[in-house]
């Protein structure tokens, strides 16, 4: 089971991770200010994930020092999100971030549980598998907002779409601390 248990723990994690990452190249791609949040290298912590991943033995789990580095990897990703919660009043660049982020956060979370099911559960991995075409379309969908945004103005229907979209993510984003903590539990094998 600690193999297991720690393999979802990555899967989340690295779901996260590529949330923020899209997150941050967003907010690079849509002109304005530059944002005033914590820059976490999230490209070198992605490859840590990675490694890590990889390293997962499909029985005995991760090697000690391995666990000890995903728990700094945690650590900088929770402190990336705690500054780019989905928050009321966001201004448009900001929700388009967060939409995005959230977007290919579930894509990525989705396309890491198949992976997860396919060594240890199929059922669970079918069940996901089922789920891949609409998160990738999803992805792609808030690839061309964030070019339409980053062009100029956007007209009223995607506005209109921005705030249904961010209504969703606000609502959610009171889970994230409770995920980042079940990681955490995920990865030392804590029930």
């Amino acid at each position: 089971m600690t193999a297991q248990s720690q393999l979802n723990g990555l899967v989340i994690l690295y779901a996260y991770l590529q949330r923020i990452f899209v997150y941050d190249m967003v907010l690079a791609t849509i002109p304005g200010d530059p944002p005033r949040l914590p820059a976490p290298d999230t490209a070198n912590l992605l490859d840590r994930t990675s490694a890590a991943i990889g390293r997962c033995d499909p029985r005995a789990g991760l090697p000690a020092d391995t666990v000890v580095d995903m728990d700094a990897v945690l650590a900088a990703a929770s402190d990336a999100m705690a500054a780019r919660v989905a928050r009321p009043n966001a201004p448009q660049r900001e929700r388009i971030a967060a939409i995005a982020g959230d977007r290919f956060h579930h894509r990525h979370l989705v396309e890491g549980l198949v992976f997860w099911g396919d060594r240890y559960q199929p059922e669970t991995a079918d069940r996901y598998r089922q789920q891949l075409l609409s998160t990738r379309a999803a992805a792609q969908d808030l690839t061309a907002l964030v070019a339409r945004a980053a062009d100029g103005p956007l007209p009223a229907s995607d506005l209109a779409q921005i705030d249904t979209w961010y209504e969703s993510v606000v609502a959610t984003a009171g889970n994230i601390p409770k995920d980042l903590a079940l990681i955490a539990r995920l990865i030392h094998s804590q029930p």
